[in-house]
């Protein structure tokens, strides 16, 4: 039986706990970091929140680094910068937004759960979905924890399915 969203979102308080992140946060970033070895590439990431998988260490350094900033309840993307506060929605931004004219070719997304059908589900908003859903020529990485990886989530036609996912055990191709 398939479980509905709210029922992962719920149960996925006790799994991203700070101490359960720490513990396989270097071998994601290692994961990752095979994802990206392209430097002519244009990456985004998010910035973690202090539920989820710091990737900073793996992206800071990337050349052309994009970041997510939010704008009256969307998602855009903007330049990376370390002067970074956070925005109203709880979000880490830079303090100046300088929106980014490049298309990200990469795109690397949170969440709480994930699929092997490349299925995610994230805090229940939409914000990165709809987000998405104008950058489908990029590849999108999401980032996960192994035990939030599972068979098979609930979904609707508007959710948009990942194309890699990393975790501590697995660099796992959809596509």
């Amino acid at each position: 039986m398939i479980e509905s969203k709210n029922y992962y979102r719920s149960i996925s308080k006790e799994i991203w706990t700070q101490n359960n992140i720490l513990k396989k946060e270097d071998i994601i970033n290692t994961n990752l970091g095979e994802c990206l070895q392209d430097p002519s590439k244009v990456i985004m990431a998010y910035i973690s929140m202090k539920d989820e998988v710091n990737i900073l260490p793996c992206i800071k350094d990337l050349s052309s680094l994009q970041i997510p900033y939010t704008h009256k309840d969307k998602i855009g993307n903007c330049q990376y910068s370390e002067d970074l506060v956070i925005n109203n929605m709880g979000f880490m931004a830079p303090e100046r937004i300088i929106i980014s004219t490049e298309e990200p070719d990469i795109i690397i997304i949170p969440g709480r759960f994930f699929d092997i059908k490349g299925n995610r589900i994230g805090r229940g908003k939409g914000f990165y979905d709809r987000f998405l859903t104008n950058h489908l020529a990029a590849t999108f990485i999401g980032i996960s924890l192994d035990q939030t990886l599972i068979e098979l989530l609930p979904n609707n036609r508007d959710d948009v399915k990942m194309d890699i996912i990393v975790t501590e055990k697995e660099i796992l191709n959809i596509k």
